[in-house]
């Protein structure tokens, strides 16, 4: 009887030892610690953060360019997997519809549709290099099923 509870003083005292805090958590909550250095921007970065949205000049531009319907730009990627990295931009101004918003589908397989992106009547999306020749979108009015715009990505040798 004295052995088990011999062991099951020094099974507590080892357990209470591993709750021990450690020397940063026993800091004040008023002292922090030196925050840690910023990455150096590099050129990836805008081409990461661009991937999300276009900016406000940029949809303007599309705007004032004329261009009407739903685009992509370039048209055409790499046709080497291996080589294609930047992708392409949808692009859209469908103002003249009457849409306020619209909705781009990725047309997958057997008539499935996959939602890409939404956005005003003017705008665009950055697409990534898992676009390939072939690929193709749709513009539709939210709730809609019906075609404001076709895309197929055109393919470029390289």
């Amino acid at each position: 009887m004295k052995y088990a509870a011999f062991c099951i003083a020094l099974a507590t005292l080892a357990l209470a030892a591993c709750e021990r805090p450690s020397p940063e958590a026993a800091q004040p909550a008023t002292e922090k610690a030196p925050a840690p250095a910023a990455a150096a921007p590099t050129a990836e970065a805008p081409a990461k953060a661009k991937a999300r949205r276009l900016t406000a000049e940029e949809i303007a531009s599309i705007g004032a360019s004329g261009k009407t319907g739903f685009w992509a730009d370039p048209a055409d990627v790499c046709s080497d997997r291996l080589k294609r990295r930047a992708g392409t931009t949808l692009e859209w101004n469908v103002q003249a519809t009457g849409n306020k918003t619209v909705v781009v589908y990725l047309l997958e397989g057997q008539g499935k549709v996959r939602r890409v992106t939404n956005g005003e009547a003017i705008g665009g999306k950055p697409v990534g290099g898992w676009v390939r020749p072939g690929t193709t979108f749709v513009l539709r009015a939210p709730n809609s099923s019906q075609d404001l715009g076709k895309v197929v990505i055109g393919k470029k040798d390289c």
